[in-house]
Formats: C-alpha cells, sequence, structure tokens
C-alpha cells in the first residue's frame, strides 16, 4: 500500500494526520501472515536515529499519528507494525476477525524480528553516516514483546522506552502467581476462543461507563482511538478470547523470572500509570529493580495510555524518552543517568 490508501481522512486536527512522506506496508509473517507497518523518515535531512513503535493491544498504526508527527519534526525516522489479530494484519479468525486470540506471543516475537532483520535494518542506513542507532518505543502488549525481543537480541536496539508494559495482567491478580498459567490454560481447553467475562465485539469506549477516563484524561486525545475505528471498521477489535488470556499469562511469567531480566542490559526507561486499571504496576516495578539498566517514571494521574494524556502528564515522559536518546544514541553514554 502507497500513502494513498485512504482517500480521505476523519475530520482531526491535522497533528493526528499521517505526517507528509508516510507510506503503508505489508509483509509475511512468521507463518506467511500478511501483517501491516508503516514509515516515515524526515524530508532533507539526515535522520539522527529510528524510533521503532510497539504498539499496545487492540492498537493500530494512525491512533499513533500525533507521536510520531512529533518525533518527524524533530528529524527522527519512525517505523510502526501492527500485530497479528489488530489494525489491518492478518485476522486469525475469519468468522469473528473482532476476537483478539493469541497463538502464542513467541510468534509475536518472531514476526518483530522478521520485521526489524528484513525492513527496519536494512533501510536503516544513510550514505553519508552508515547505520542509524535504533530506539525502541513500546506500549503495554508492545512493552511484553519487546522487552523479549531485546533478551534475545541485546546489540539492536541502542536504548528502549516504555509505557505501562503488560509485565503482570490486573485481572489476574486474584489467582495466585504459580497458579496463573495452570488456571488460564484449563480455561482455554474448555472455552478457547469465546470471549473472556465482561469482554465482547469493539463497543465506543465512551459507551461503557466502567472505562470512562481509564485510558486517557485528555478529552480530545480519548476520542482518537474511537474515531478512527468508525471511519475505518476494518480497525475494528474486541476484547480478549480465554486462549489469548492463557499465552499472555505465560509471557508474563517468563518476563517475571528474575535471571531473565538481570541478563538485559539495554538501557531501559519505563513509566507507569498511577490510575492502571489493565495491567500490574507491581510487576512493572519489580522489573525495574531486577533490570541492570533501568529508570522508572511513576505518573499519579495518568491513565493506561501514557501516551494519549494530557500535556502535564504526557510531557515528562516524552522529556525522559528524549534524554535516554541523548544518553545512548546522541552522546553514546556508556552507563546510565537518572532522569
Amino acid at each position: 500500500m502507497s500513502d494513498e490508501s485512504y482517500a480521505t481522512y476523519p475530520e482531526l486536527e491535522e497533528r493526528f494526520l499521517p505526517p507528509k512522506g508516510w507510506r503503508w506496508h505489508m509483509f509475511a509473517g512468521n507463518n506467511g501472515e500478511k501483517l501491516r507497518f508503516g514509515t516515515v523518515f524526515p524530508k532533507h535531512s539526515v535522520p539522527k536515529a529510528v524510533i521503532v513503535i510497539l504498539p499496545g493491544l487492540g492498537e493500530y498504526c494512525e491512533k499513533y499519528f500525533e507521536l510520531i508527527n512529533h518525533y518527524v519534526e524533530k528529524k527522527f525516522a519512525i517505523y510502526i507494525m501492527e500485530w497479528q489479530g489488530q489494525g489491518r494484519s492478518y485476522r486469525h479468525l475469519r468468522k469473528t476477525p473482532q476476537r483478539r486470540i493469541s497463538n502464542g506471543f513467541s510468534k509475536d516475537v518472531r514476526d518483530f524480528e522478521i520485521f526489524i532483520n528484513d525492513y527496519v535494518l536494512p533501510s536503516s542506513v544513510h550514505p553519508e553516516v552508515g547505520r542509524l542507532p535504533l530506539a525502541m518505543l513500546a506500549h503495554s502488549m508492545g512493552g511484553n514483546i519487546g522487552i523479549r525481543y531485546l533478551k534475545q537480541h541485546p546489540t539492536v536496539f541502542s536504548c528502549a522506552a516504555m509505557t505501562a508494559p503488560m509485565f503482570g495482567i490486573k485481572a489476574l491478580r486474584l489467582i495466585p502467581a504459580f497458579l496463573r498459567v495452570p488456571v488460564t490454560k484449563l480455561f482455554a481447553e474448555f472455552a478457547d476462543c469465546s470471549y473472556a467475562p465482561g469482554e465482547g465485539d469493539y463497543r465506543p469506549r465512551n459507551s461503557k461507563r466502567k472505562t470512562m477516563g481509564t485510558f486517557s484524561s485528555d478529552p480530545i486525545r480519548e476520542k482518537i482511538h474511537d474515531t478512527w475505528m468508525q471511519f475505518d471498521s476494518n480497525l475494528k477489535v474486541g476484547g480478549v478470547t480465554y486462549r489469548w488470556l492463557y499465552y499472555a499469562a505465560r509471557s508474563c511469567r517468563m518476563i517475571r523470572d528474575k535471571t531473565f531480566l538481570n541478563s538485559i542490559k539495554t538501557p531501559i526507561f519505563m513509566a507507569l500509570a498511577g490510575k492502571e486499571r489493565s495491567i500490574s504496576n507491581a510487576a512493572i516495578k519489580r522489573a525495574s529493580y531486577l533490570l541492570p539498566n533501568c529508570n522508572l517514571l511513576e505518573l499519579p494521574e495518568s491513565g493506561h495510555e501514557i501516551l494519549m494524556e494530557r500535556d502535564e502528564i504526557r510531557e515528562p515522559f516524552l522529556k525522559s524518552f528524549d534524554e535516554l536518546i541523548k544518553n545512548y544514541i546522541l552522546d553514546k553514554k556508556d552507563s546510565i543517568k537518572p532522569f
């Protein structure tokens, strides 16, 4: 696809629309599934670095246009991909495409490996400066996949930042940690692709009273998620299934392992949301202590989607991310500094 894949756009401020030079692409994942990604490079200048964005559960590229515009103006190149089961990427179930299932997070990690090896790295070379450094920016489920990638490929990214990374699932907190995988596996064996309790096909966020303010307190940014889904029905995705919960619990168990976290040397900056209702802040805090090169920012007034929050909440994260890039890419420091 090219940047003409949309003949028109929803009625949004320019900051929420694609930047000039934006391009759409498709690639084949680990089993040949078609996955969508988007790219943009700054015009008339050498990129300072490449920022690779890993979206969260149920998200899509268009939701990040404001963030992408922000960093393109700062002379960074951007890559962003959509996971299996969401956006315009491959959907697992033909008859019920909105159901968010999983065939294992290891497959998402493998899709990301293909994306990096076959598309990002070959394009991240400039004739004047050579290979461009990479910075990871991951949200929620993207953080889960991203941390696993960093474990397997420690030298690809110069640094990584994560907002509300999904290292634990709040809905499973009442189940003892050692039982979460066997219990969710049991449910998956009987219910498999059925929606988990309280989940269902797509409904606008403002139609669900219990979720109002859960994701963002910004009245404009909070609407972006629904605006694009209602504009393009192909983007709509529903809630999670029992199968997704099982594989998510398995992946979170892997990330909880002390040896796993201790071995990741990449400089990492993480932020957690004080008004979090989706993922486990305790798991994020524990990971931040065990990762040898990590800083943590706590945002008490933030909902789950920190990058979609009010400026006074969002800006401290962006400032810290800029500092991370400055320290480990622009200034090429060897040890992490507090922000």
